[in-house]
């Protein structure tokens, strides 16, 4: 056991209303990329991205997240495809992202990551 060892959760929650659940389901369908990977739900995308580039996120979280050596996720409903998808980005976005020149995924990565101690 490492008393300077963190371990730490971020979790994402689902729908809060009847409305923010159809804008979800029905507003966005088309598969979109995100991170380096194609094929993504774009209404989870758009999601993520819009919590991501929120500068509470970047002010609160980010910091809070490189404290930590480990990160869990954890969601239910919307918030279980949310998590789903950072994690992706989290674990696997420079990976995805090697060779492209998209601009709004480079984007989606940096806004997302953080640096982890060392």
């Amino acid at each position: 056991w490492n008393p300077n060892y963190r371990k730490c959760i971020i979790g994402f929650q689902g729908s809060d209303h009847a409305a923010d659940l159809s804008l979800f389901v029905m507003g966005s369908t088309d598969p979109t990329g995100y991170c380096g990977r194609y094929g993504v739900h774009s209404g989870v995308s758009n999601e993520l991205s819009k919590i991501t580039h929120d500068s509470q996120y970047a002010n609160r979280i980010v910091p809070a997240l490189e404290t930590c050596h480990e990160v869990t996720c954890v969601g239910h409903s919307l918030g279980g495809s949310l998590c789903n998808l950072f994690t992706m980005c989290a674990n696997q976005g420079l990976e995805n992202l090697d060779g492209s020149d998209s601009k709004q995924m480079w984007d989606d990565y940096d806004s997302l990551i953080w640096q982890a101690p060392s």
